[in-house]
């Protein structure tokens, strides 16, 4: 819980307990508590129940319930108005006496239930204050607040120089001093549970902390004595009934709230002027680079849209539309990925996903989708902004570009195939010889040609995934044992290195057994490339309902967070001076996701810089055992 919340909940506590003072006195006849050294004033019985239901609603809407919290406080305004209707038309309707009864004639110290006109309408105005922050309305609440304070102040000044018209206007008695500061505890709470909202985040963002308090202690300063002045020299000598004098001061206090008004006014025209503005410059820009903006509204699913937004759609614009309409226009084959990326979206991962639309005329247009998930202030999801970007002809200058890798490949692999079968031949003709020398540099020679045929079935790998070409071969087999044979041959090649292995148990998995054999060699040859010579990796295997699951673990340098969600794509490398002398081309992970994901798992890490980092991917336990085309 934020500190502010917490001081919240304080104070709203603090005002329970000033209103357990109250009750204690009338259930003990003591009078002191019962007034609390006011003048002919008291907490009524009513009061104390009302300010305890108002501090318990502003607990709950605290701890996020919501629901309950605005029932207690339209049970308070329920009797507030009632009261009210008491006070207004001078009838009696019993609320007084539903627990105690009158002692004695006098009204003043002994009516138990006879809650003051003016603690009615500070009790309406703190409820109607909470139930407008309840439904989102900031600035609402905190305009009904600061008028609640005001009044409040205002009674604080008739106790402290003995204006009983301040703090005694309506019927019966007024406010005593504990009923003023439990009141003021309570609107404190309140500005304290929105500091993020509403006005005190346009003005805090506008005027430093010290000019806030400043400007905001000066105008109670001013405002207060007004009232008091109004109160000494126009109705104490004026001989008008109570409800007269009540009417005056709540119009008094509206016009001396004005200021407060216009000045917030101003502000909100300024505010409206520079919003203009950045809309205006929002808009050159995004005809300038070709985006579209859309903002989601989650629970109901309306989208609000640019034009260009529509137009990469293939649609005539219209400002609104809904996720739904939007879905049946994206390629069936990128459905899934879409509703994918959405949910981890809304567990507050970026969205950010390659998308084919299908136009009006039937054609295929490639579209950028970024986008991020905003909370309310229950963390529950409310809203998705984000932009789209037309990415057609960065696509097909990518497969330009793969076709021509793909060709490449293909007329460097006859070659190297006889480079090879020539360099076998020379080191079975070698051994005939005496000369080590000669085998050891026909060794590494062919060493350097597997090396290069790897790297041409990578770049042929990348030109299939990208031509949909990428076939499964989907069988049964033990993971375990596949495992095995990795680590094994893991601790042949990387002598320089220590590797173990934490099974699964006796498992079998359906999926391609040579792709998967090839993902685990890239995540072992990449943790051994990043981690410092000696240091461990940890192979690990395990499962639950749905996935196994396969990690492996190095302890070396770490990845940078900056980097972690663009690993997976092709050609990337990470930045790094050290990494300069480290060999890649930026497809083994990128490979790797994408073998992963056709077999319908996903793969992620797990990193801390200069500690380590944790690759993992998952199979589905019960995938197809058919082939499958990518």
């Amino acid at each position: 819980m934020k500190i502010t919340k917490k001081i919240s909940v304080y104070l709203a506590v603090a005002s329970i307990t000033f209103a357990v003072i109250g009750l204690i006195g009338w259930l003990t006849g003591n009078g002191a508590l019962k007034s609390f050294f006011s003048a002919e004033v008291s907490m009524k019985f009513n009061m104390c129940l009302m300010i305890m239901l108002s501090s318990s609603g502003i607990l709950l809407y605290n701890f996020g319930h919501r629901k309950p919290a605005i029932a207690l406080f339209l049970l308070v305004v329920l009797f507030s108005l009632l009261i009210l209707f008491e006070h207004i038309f001078q009838i009696n309707l019993g609320l007084d006496e539903l627990i105690f009864t009158d002692k004695i004639e006098n009204p003043l110290l002994e009516a138990p239930g006879r809650v003051s006109a003016l603690g009615c309408i500070n009790l309406l105005l703190f409820c109607a204050a909470m139930l407008f922050a309840a439904n989102g309305r900031y600035y609402s609440a905190q305009l009904f607040a600061g008028l609640l304070f005001l009044f409040i102040y205002g009674s604080i000044l008739g106790h402290v120089f003995h204006i009983t018209g301040l703090y005694r206007q309506g019927y019966y008695s007024g406010m005593a001093i504990h009923t003023t500061l439990s009141l003021l505890l309570l609107v404190t709470a309140l500005f304290f549970n929105l500091s993020g909202s509403g006005w005190t985040a346009f003005f805090s963002g506008k005027l430093s902390s010290r000019n806030l308090l400043i400007y905001g202690f000066s105008y109670l300063a001013c405002a207060a004595p007004l009232l008091v002045a109004f109160y000494i020299f126009f109705l104490k000598n004026s001989g008008q009934s109570s409800t007269f004098g009540l009417l005056s001061i709540i119009i008094a206090s509206f016009l001396v709230s004005l200021p407060l008004a216009y000045l917030a006014r101003v502000k909100l025209n300024r505010m409206d002027e520079d919003l203009r503005m950045a809309n205006e410059r929002l808009e050159l820009s995004m005809e300038a680079t070709g985006l579209g903006l859309w903002d989601l509204d989650i629970p109901s699913g309306v989208i609000e849209r640019s034009e260009k937004h529509a137009s990469l759609f293939g649609e005539e614009f219209s400002a609104y539309t809904t996720k739904e309409h939007l879905e049946s226009l994206i390629f069936p084959e990128d459905r899934p990925r879409m509703k994918s990326a959405f949910e981890d979206a809304l567990k507050g991962a970026r969205l950010r996903i390659q998308l084919r639309t299908i136009q009006s005329d039937g054609s295929i247009r490639w579209v950028l989708i970024s986008g991020k998930m905003r909370k309310d202030r229950d963390g529950n999801p409310t809203r998705m902004l984000g932009t789209i970007m037309d990415i057609t002809e960065q696509k097909e200058a990518e497969a330009k570009k793969e076709s021509f890798i793909g060709v490449v490949s293909h007329e460097l692999k006859t070659p190297l195939t006889a480079f090879k079968s020539y360099l076998q031949l020379a080191a079975r003709l070698s051994k005939d010889s005496q000369s080590e020398q000669v085998s050891t540099i026909l060794e590494r020679a062919g060493q350097q040609a597997e090396r290069m045929s790897s790297m041409i079935m990578g770049f042929l790998d990348v030109t299939r995934i990208g031509n949909g070409k990428l076939k499964l071969e989907k069988e049964f087999f033990e993971l375990n044992e596949l495992l095995e044979n990795i680590l094994n041959e893991s601790q042949a090649i990387y002598s320089g290195h220590s590797f173990k292995l934490f099974p699964c148990g006796q498992v079998t998995v359906v999926a391609d057994r040579t792709r998967i054999a090839e993902v685990l060699s890239n995540l072992v040859s990449n943790a051994v490339k990043y981690s410092p010579r000696a240091s461990p990796i940890e192979l690990r295997c395990s499962y639950n309902e749905r996935d196994f699951i396969i990690s492996v673990k190095d302890y070396g340098m770490g990845i940078p967070e900056s980097d972690r969600e663009k690993l997976f794509e092709l050609f990337y490398r990470v930045e790094r001076k050290k990494q300069d002398t480290i060999s890649g081309f930026g497809i083994g992970l990128y490979l790797s996701g994408e073998v992963v994901r056709l077999h319908g798992g996903r793969i992620w890490l797990e990193s801390e810089e200069h500690v380590g980092s944790t690759f993992f991917f998952s199979i589905p336990i019960e995938p197809s055992i058919e082939s499958t085309d990518l």
